[in-house]
């Protein structure tokens, strides 16, 4: 049954998101090895896009393979892509024709264990799969958040980014949905609270000091539009 988190409009203290213009803005965390990834991971992201296809998170250099999380416009989806760095076998998975709304916050978790993935969309499973790849290599550093190595720039917004060092359980995965600025700590490789609203740095609060450059993205008070994002304790449903 879906979860329905208590509406409650947001006053002080103030949220933020960034926002990205689909042509050249994005997010580098250069510090940040994939390595750490290799047993297991789970990304969380909020976010709002625009009708056009991007990629939201990539690798920023790897001697082959690659790592990908896209959105896609034609179908409404979240894709996640991977090229292992070893034999270069390929695997993917996506939320789910019609899952993202556009124009619309929407709260996505993506897990991964070695033996399978799965889709999670405001707090709901939507898509899983197993990877029968034989070779998992992940030899990537860096990430770029709202942008592929070369092309496809994101547009759109985005409000959050966690990630880990192992796939959360399906409770755990409630919980970070209800109490998306309390998360569960335990693996919390990366996490980006995007909440400074001014300056070209966006901090790491997991204690592993992966800061991330901004590169023409530009800070939205939220709390100074429609938009119903966060409060301390509770996604906002529906957030718009």
């Amino acid at each position: 049954m879906p979860l329905t988190p208590t509406r409650v409009l947001l006053h002080p203290p103030k949220r933020y998101a960034l926002s990205f213009d689909g042509e050249n803005d994005y997010v580098e965390v250069s510090g940040f090895d994939f390595s750490q990834l290799q047993n297991g991971f789970t990304f969380v992201m909020l976010l709002k896009t625009e009708l056009l296809t991007a990629d939201i998170i990539s690798h920023v250099s790897s001697p082959k393979g690659y790592f990908s999380i896209r959105f896609l416009a034609a179908f409404r989806r979240l894709e996640f892509a991977t090229r292992d760095t070893v034999n270069n076998e390929l695997f993917g998975l996506n939320s789910g024709d019609g899952t993202v709304d556009i124009e619309r916050y929407v709260w996505a978790a993506l897990t991964w264990d070695t033996i399978k993935a799965s889709w999670w969309i405001n707090g709901v499973l939507t898509n899983s799969a197993n990877d029968t790849r034989t070779s998992k290599g992940m030899d990537y550093s860096g990430i770029y958040i709202g942008r592929k190595l070369y092309t496809m720039y994101y547009l759109g917004q985005l409000a959050l980014l966690q990630v880990y060092n192992r796939a959360l359980t399906d409770s755990e995965i409630q919980h970070n949905y209800l109490n998306p600025m309390s998360p569960i700590t335990d693996g919390l490789v990366l996490w980006l609270k995007i909440e400074e609203g001014s300056g070209t740095t966006v901090h790491d609060y997991s204690g592993y000091g992966n800061h991330g450059t901004i590169h023409g993205a530009s800070w939205f008070e939220v709390s100074k539009s429609p938009v119903r994002l966060l409060s301390p304790t509770r996604v906002l449903a529906p957030v718009r």
